[in-house]
Parts: C-alpha cells; structure tokens; sequence
C-alpha cells in the first residue's frame, strides 16, 4: 500500500484532538489574538488547538490550501468555527505576502480584539522601604549568600512572613506594596555586592559562568531529543520531521 502523506497528517492531527486537555489553567491568553503560521498541520496545529482552548482568537496562515481545507473540519470537531479562527494563505517567506497578513492580522483584532490592560505604577513607600531595610537586611543578605536558588527561596519565606507580622497594624493590606520592597531590598544588596565585592548572589566571581552541560538523544521516540543545562537552569527541545512531501 502507497503511503498517503496528507492521510498521515490528518490521523495525527485527529489523534492531537482526542488527547487534547484544556489549558484555560496553562496559558493567559483568553480574549486575545494571536497568529500561528503552518497552523494548519502536525505541531502548528497542535498549537493553534491548544491556543483557542486557551481561549484565544487566531489567524491561522498556510501556503497549503490542501492543508486548510483539511483542518478546518478538524477545527470545527473540536468547537471552533469561523468565530474563532480565521485562515489565511501565506507564505511566510514572501515579503508581500506577510505585508497582507499583517493587515489581515489587525483587520480580526479592529472586530474581536481586546484593549490593552492599563496597569497602575508601583512605586514603593519610602518610609516602608526604610524601615523593611532596617529590620531585615541583615538576614536577607545571609538568606541570598547561596548557590542554591531553592535555598535562598527558603531561607527568604520566614523573613518575609516576619515582615508582613509585623507591619500588619501600621500598614493593613499592604502585602503587595511590602512584598515590592523586600524585591527592591534583595537587588540592591545584589547590586552592592557587585560593585564593592565584584560577587554575584550565587558566589560566581564577576567574570566565571554557571556550569554548562549538554546531552543529546534522551528520548528514544523522536527523531532528535536534547537538554541543555546552565546552572540549575535546564532546557529539554525535541525533534520530529515530518514527511518530505
């Protein structure tokens, strides 16, 4: 039997649908709208599903009006229609034709786009600031003098739950603005470290990088699998190529 490239495609994409979980919880996307390119096949559907899941509104651009046309019907099966998700046939590699998606992108976002949120400065309290730093750098400074990030974290809690204790009478609902000054504190004892003692808050010298490590071919499942590792910082990506037509 012939393999059917576009058949492939369509049973993988059906099977994205069925195992296919809300993420309302995962992504803080609701009300907006994006764009997905090649969101018509394989990953980029995938991802477009999981965006409108999300509760996003999408533009949906593909070079393959076979692709498109093949999705939409999947796009419908999991509850989204024209309402939703709009296409449109780009080939991102065309100057003109991203100038026309662009255009299209704004004309979606004029009828079901959300303004912009306005967000209030927080600039701390002077005076809280002054007595916060007066109470606790000392032990905030031996609570940041790690190189374990889930240390420091630890060590910060008490502190911070001491703080809110006590200016609990004087400044009543004010976690918030406490917890922005207990932020400013920890950067500006990083900051005088760095320029009296040229240390970082994990004890690196000014010019020594975080240990690096690289692995390949973790996952046995795909066609490339890597993690690549800075510190206590990791990064997993994989690979699967799709068919070559």
């Amino acid at each position: 039997m012939a393999f059917d490239p576009a058949a492939a495609s369509r049973h993988m994409m059906e099977g994205y649908l069925d195992a296919a979980r809300p993420m309302e919880d995962m992504l803080f996307v609701k009300g907006k709208v994006g764009i997905v390119t090649g969101g018509t096949s394989g990953l980029g559907f995938n991802i477009s599903l999981r965006l409108l899941q999300g509760g996003a509104n999408l533009v949906v651009a593909s070079y393959s009006e076979v692709e498109r046309d093949a999705a939409i019907p999947l796009f419908e099966k999991a509850g989204f229609g024209e309402d939703r998700v709009r296409f449109c046939k780009t080939n991102v590699a065309d100057e003109e034709d991203v100038k026309n998606l662009v255009a299209f992108i704004e004309s979606i976002r004029a009828q079901i786009g959300k303004d912009k949120f306005a967000y209030e400065s927080c600039v701390v309290d002077p005076a809280m600031f002054d007595r916060i730093e007066a109470m606790v750098k000392e032990d905030v400074m031996a609570a940041l003098d790690t190189d374990d990030k889930k240390v420091r974290d630890a060590r910060l809690q008490p502190i911070y739950q001491r703080v809110y204790d006590e200016l609990e009478e004087d400044y009543p609902d004010s976690k918030t603005m406490i917890d922005e000054c207990l932020y400013k504190l920890q950067k500006k004892i990083v900051r005088h470290w760095l320029l009296t003692e040229q240390k970082r808050v994990d004890g690196r010298r000014m010019d020594q990088i975080r240990p690096l490590a690289a692995e390949v071919g973790l996952l046995p499942r795909t066609h490339g699998s890597g993690m690549f590792t800075r510190g206590q910082t990791q990064v997993l990506t994989t690979c699967t190529l799709a068919p070559m037509s």
